[in-house]
């Protein structure tokens, strides 16, 4: 299956400049229509079956936020080099979008006080996973004697993902009160919603993926071909925006609700699962190079994820002020990333 797709990839001929915006838009609107049916499903079958609304929180929605990502990267990294590449693009530039833009909008309309404890345990479990992220692309040249991922490097990520979800079912397991835990069960499907609804969001929603993640991989490649950019400067800037929206979605509406905890909550397993789930099967498919003038948007990720430590102040909270610096921050480094040395 992973031959043929490589095939029919490489006999592709790019689209003209409408029709590869067309694909892109397209291919993301059905990214994140396939993601919201995925968690719909997957959600609803979970609390038949008894999972706590935390461990489906912290990992059936937080899969469902990167599952945008997961799906585009892995028909990317599965076509050329170039979606590599665009991959790449795609999971820093959404971790980074993730904290400042997302967390930074949530900000501006109200402060965001970080209440449970589940989050303050997994702030600093994102710092660990980011500067082992960092670590692993920099540190052993693996990728064709260059900085990057190999599959080793793909595996160990994994391997990171089923220990971060080992964390987060025993934590489960133990919380039986608290603000995220309300939070999250007043966003859950219903348990009665029928087997059947259930399983066709599931299935419906992987098949929105697939094409979603087609189209806009093919999209975004092409008007990087028209327009003479590398495909990591598209993958930084539209998709990683793109594939956001649905973080932005559910952090503005929790926000307005005051359910502070799923706001933060929503960003930190995104981020999480992009690292080590979205980005440790993509490298497992095919090695992925530090991309020119990366170094630098690596910076800018772990900038922005440190700056999270900011709810450990007496106050715990990210205020109107962090927010505006985020959004401000955000916008020089994609506009710099856009127009600058890469």
């Amino acid at each position: 299956m992973l031959n043929l797709l490589q095939d029919t990839v490489a006999t592709h001929v790019p689209v003209g400049i409408p029709l590869a915006i067309a694909l892109l838009l397209g291919g993301l609107v059905a990214l994140l229509a396939g993601g919201h049916a995925l968690v719909e499903g997957a959600a609803a079958l979970a609390r038949r079956l008894g999972v706590s609304p935390l461990m489906i929180g912290l990992t059936i929605v937080a899969f469902g936020t990167s599952a945008p990502e997961l799906a585009l990267n892995v028909i990317a990294v599965a076509g050329s080099p170039e979606g590599a590449a665009l991959a790449w693009g795609n999971v820093v530039g959404s971790n980074m979008a993730n904290i400042a833009l997302v967390l930074g909008l949530a900000c501006l309309l109200k402060p965001l006080r970080v209440k449970g404890k589940a989050l303050r345990r997994d702030i600093p479990l994102l710092q660990v996973v980011t500067i082992g992220f960092i670590v692993l692309l920099l540190v052993t040249p693996h990728v064709s004697g260059h900085q990057g991922l190999s599959r080793i490097d793909g595996g160990l990520l994994l391997a990171g993902f089923i220990a971060v979800t080992v964390v987060w079912y025993v934590s489960g397991r133990r919380a039986k009160d608290g603000p995220l835990v309300h939070e999250i069960t007043d966003h859950l499907p219903e348990a009665q919603q029928s087997l059947l609804v259930s399983i066709s969001l599931v299935v419906g929603g992987l098949v929105f993926l697939l094409c979603g993640a087609w189209a806009g991989k093919t999209g975004a490649v092409d008007l990087a071909t028209h327009l003479g950019v590398p495909e990591v400067i598209i993958g930084l800037t539209i998709v990683a925006v793109g594939t956001s929206l649905p973080e932005v979605a559910t952090a503005i509406i929790a926000t307005r609700r005051d359910e502070t905890d799923l706001a933060v909550g929503t960003v930190i397993g995104s981020n999480l699962f992009n690292l080590v789930l979205v980005m440790g099967a993509s490298a497992l498919i095919r090695p992925i190079p530090l991309p020119p003038g990366g170094i630098f948007s690596l910076g800018a990720m772990f900038a922005f994820t440190l700056s999270l430590l900011v709810v450990y102040t007496p106050r715990r909270r990210l205020g109107r002020a962090w927010g505006m610096t985020m959004l401000i921050a955000w916008v020089g480094v994609i506009s710099w990333l856009a127009f600058g040395t890469i």
